[in-house]
């Protein structure tokens, strides 16, 4: 079993973002991956990085659906922390 630790502090700097996605991209590399993401809290920035990923991995092209599917598994809305991490398109 891999691991992988990428610390996540209240205060998210555009680095530690990019370290997160590149570590989850690197971690779902093989097929049939798992990945166990774990914090204190499921909250926005958890689901916001989540979101982000679904675009910069490409596993969905248009952030608005990777809000959507986002807001969908949380159950809730995200608010403008966590949206504020689903970048515009793969490229950022």
């Amino acid at each position: 079993i891999a691991t992988f630790s990428v610390p996540i502090g209240p205060d998210l700097t555009t680095h530690d973002v990019d370290e997160f996605f590149a570590t989850l991209v690197k971690a779902t590399a093989k097929r049939r991956s798992r990945v166990l993401v774990h914090r204190e809290a499921i909250d926005d920035t958890v689901g916001g990085l989540l979101g982000g990923f679904l675009v910069v991995s490409g596993l969905v092209n248009d952030p608005i659906l990777a809000l959507a599917v986002i807001q969908q598994i949380l159950g809730r809305a995200l608010g403008p922390e966590g949206r504020s991490l689903i970048p515009a398109s793969a490229a950022s």
